[in-house]
Formats: C-alpha cells, sequence, structure tokens
C-alpha cells in the first residue's frame, strides 16, 4: 500500500510504501478508530481472507525520553514533535504495547526538539496528567537546543539547565520546588563555542551535579582538547580506573578515535589518551556506549563506526588504558547511527544492540564470557524506517529486556518486546 501525501498545489509527494505481505488487498478505508484524532488505514484483503488495521500517529519524532508518568509501574514513551508543536505521550501497557495516547501542544511555532523529565513539584509524580504549559525565556536568539535536568544547589529541588548554541553559553533555571523556576542565570561557554548536546554527572566526587558540554564543565569553563578537526560527536561519563573520580570518553568522528580524559577528582582532568577506532581506516565513530563486556569488572566500550560501517569493542584494564579495538561487521552498507548495551537473552552476558539511519535494520551481537561477540541477528523494521535512536528497558516488566527505536522515516517510535529471548 502506497501513501501519498498532498503538497498542496494539486502534487503530491514521492510516497511511502507499507507491505502488507501476499494479501492482495483490494479496498480501503480511513477514519480515525481510537479516538485519537489522526486517522487510520483499513485495508481489506482477498487472499487471505483479512483486514489490516494501520494506526495513524501523525507526528515526526525528533527525541524520546522513557518514564513512569502515571506511576502505574509500567514503563510510557514521550516523544517531541517538532513539525507538529507539541509533545504526544504513549502510555505503555503489562503487555509491552503502547496504547492510550496523549498529546500536549507546546505552542504555535515552539518547534520542540528535547525533552527531559523530573518531579519539578515534588508531588511524587513525574507526570500524572499534564497542567497546561509554563514557559521560560532563555535569550533573545539563544537557540536552545539541548536540555538536562539536577538539582544544582543542593536544595533537594530538582532545576533546569539549557544549552544555548547561537548564545554560547548554559543557562541554568533554579526550581522553587513547586513546579516554578527563578529566572534565568546564564554561563559562558566561551566565544564561538557553540554547545549542543551535554550531560548531568558528578565529576568530582562532591555530591554536586556538574554539567558536561562535549569536554567541558560547569561553573568556571575549561577547556580540553581532543584535537585540531577532531570533530567530537558523542560522549560518556564512567570511572574507568576505579578510584571513584569521573572520566570522560568522547568520539572524534573527524580524527578516527576515542578520546579518554582521566579525572582528577577537582574538576581537572589529564590531557587526552587516544584509542584508534580502525586500522587505518576511516572508521569515524559516532555513538559510544560501555558495560562489563568480559565479566572481569572493568569497564569496556562499544564504538560505532559510521565511516567503516561497523562497531568496535575496546577491553579495559582498569587504568584507562583499553586494548586494541576488535571490529565487528555489521553486516550491511550503511552506517551505525547509535548503539545500546544490555543483556538481551539473559545469559549474564552483555549484547548490543544496533541501528542506522539509513536502514530499515536493527543488529543485534551477543556477547560471550570473554568479550567477544557472535551471532548477530538482524531484525527487519517497517517500510520506509530510519531508526536514529535506539533505548533499552523492560517495558512490560517481564524480566525480558525491550528495544525502544525513534523512527526517523516513519514518524513513530517501534518498540519491540521480547518474547522468550527473541525480540
Amino acid at each position: 500500500m502506497d501513501i501519498l501525501l498532498g503538497l498542496g498545489n494539486g502534487a503530491f509527494d514521492s510516497g511511502n510504501l507499507y507491505s502488507l505481505g501476499s494479501s492482495r488487498p483490494v479496498s480501503v478505508a480511513v477514519a480515525d478508530l481510537n479516538n485519537d484524532r489522526c486517522l487510520d488505514i483499513i485495508v481489506a484483503n482477498y487472499d487471505t481472507s483479512s483486514i489490516h488495521i494501520l494506526l495513524g500517529y501523525g507526528f515526526h519524532p525528533d527525541s524520546i525520553v522513557i518514564g513512569d508518568f502515571n506511576k502505574d509501574n509500567i514503563l510510557d514513551v514521550a516523544i517531541a514533535d517538532s513539525e507538529n508543536n507539541n509533545i504526544p505521550v504513549l502510555h505503555g501497557s503489562s503487555n509491552g504495547t503502547l496504547t492510550t495516547r496523549e498529546t500536549h501542544s507546546t505552542g504555535a511555532n515552539s518547534t520542540p526538539m528535547v525533552l527531559a523529565e523530573g518531579d519539578f513539584n515534588n508531588d511524587q509524580y513525574v507526570a500524572k496528567t499534564f497542567a497546561n504549559q509554563t514557559t521560560y525565556f532563555t535569550g533573545a536568539y539563544a537557540f536552545s537546543i539541548s536540555v538536562a535536568v539536577g538539582d544544582f544547589d543542593e536544595d533537594s529541588v530538582l532545576d533546569i539547565s539549557v544549552a544555548n548554541r547561537d548564545n554560547n553559553n548554559v543557562g541554568v533555571f533554579i526550581g522553587h520546588g513547586d513546579g516554578t523556576f527563578a529566572p534565568l542565570t546564564i554561563y559562558s561557554t566561551g566565544d564561538s563555542f557553540e554547545p549542543e548536546m551535554f550531560i548531568v554527572r558528578d565529576l568530582n566526587n562532591g555530591n554536586r551535579p556538574n554539567i558536561i558540554i562535549s569536554s567541558q564543565p560547569f561553573l568556571s569553563t575549561k577547556s580540553y582538547s581532543t584535537g585540531n578537526d577532531s570533530h567530537p560527536q558523542s560522549i560518556i561519563i564512567a570511572d574507568l580506573n576505579d578510584n571513584s573520580r569521573m572520566d570522560i570518553i568522547v568520539t572524534n568522528y573527524g580524527k578516527d578515535n576515542i578520546s579518554i580524559l582521566l579525572g582528577y577528582g577537582n574538576e581537572t582532568f589529564m590531557e587526552q589518551i587516544t584509542h584508534a577506532t580502525g586500522r587505518g581506516s576511516k572508521s569515524k565513530p559516532r555513538s559510544i556506549a560501555f558495560g562489563y563486556f568480559n565479566n572481569d569488572t572493568l569497564l569496556d566500550i562499544v564504538v560505532a563506526n559510521a565511516g567503516t560501517n561497523n562497531v568496535g569493542i575496546l577491553l579495559g584494564y582498569g587504568n584507562g588504558i583499553f586494548s586494541n579495538i576488535t571490529l565487528y561487521s555489521t553486516d550491511d552498507s550503511v552506517s551505525p547511527s547509535s548503539v545500546a548495551v544490555s543483556d538481551f537473552n539473559n545469559d549474564k552476558y552483555l549484547n548490543i544492540a544496533k541501528v542506522n539511519a539509513d536502514s530499515k535494520i536493527i543488529l543485534l551481537l551477543y556477547g560471550n564470557s570473554n568479550g567477544t561477540f557472535e551471532n548477530a541477528k538482524s531484525y527487519l523494521l517497517e517500510y520506509e524506517s530510519r531508526p536514529y535512536s535506539v533505548a533499552v528497558g523492560d517495558f512490560n516488566r517481564d524480566n525480558w529486556i525491550d528495544i525502544a527505536i525513534a523512527n526517523y522515516g516513519t514518524d513513530n517510535v517501534n518498540i519491540i518486546v521480547q518474547i522468550c529471548n527473541a525480540p
């Protein structure tokens, strides 16, 4: 079945094709079957004596967060829908499906792109129901492109930080504990820095959250070079050398390596240590994750290489140094966009999930006890899929890890629920 969206001038786009198998569809109807104000499609199939129902979501996902928003002990999904200026919330059910949908407007021309969640008014609910939104000014022409939550002033009340790319600063809204916030406080990141993505961690064991932007801590701005033209793409925080001090790992897309900056525990870091992510080729590492892959209690790293279409494993020695990379082919000709780590088959060994933004495939690499991987299995997503990001969690509380995918190509979120030991 092909769906061609109208362009408003009597012409149509190139269309999106949805497979119905060998059903031989003969008739189609359109209606809002589940009262979510999004049109759904019903298809009559001659050869299989059946009908297909395709539920429409009507949104274009840019980012997702997962949490128990209605306090029923089942994970739900919230999506930033920049195209329609709203936030759809899909409530989880006990069988791992997403059923009830709520849509919350963010205002005309608001273009929401990123989400963060927290209990801002101390009512023990992240969001049982959603009240009308309150807006806070982040600065003229700021282009706030990322948001994170933490208790920055140690008053047991959540605060909000935003990365203002075009103003080269980070803004912090201090929470009052009743869902309202103080006016914006600005911290410069330096001229032409253009902060985009950031995370919140306690880097110096001071029991205070710090904000990490590319490779810089919060308050007084310190820069740590990852090399000229390194173009860092992804960042994670972990204690790599088991000294209770947080370290930084960055993927350098332009240098075909990762940078490791070991922390001193006082908001400063050593000069970078680099590890190649390929063998003399343009690996272009994009996404990174960590885990205990060989069960030795020493953190290891997995890197998704966009340039060579593979993933690489670097086993840790416990001192911030890692083994030479071991590469695993992804069996396709497109570059990986995101990786996630978990034990998908409950054998006590970590596995890797990888998605490619330019294909319809999610690939699972199953781990062995010695840090090697085998038995790669690929799973085909729906037609026109372009999975950009992958996250994992036990959505139906059956003690099997499930997979959530932000699907740019089909304007939806795919939930892959495990049955026994296969997603």
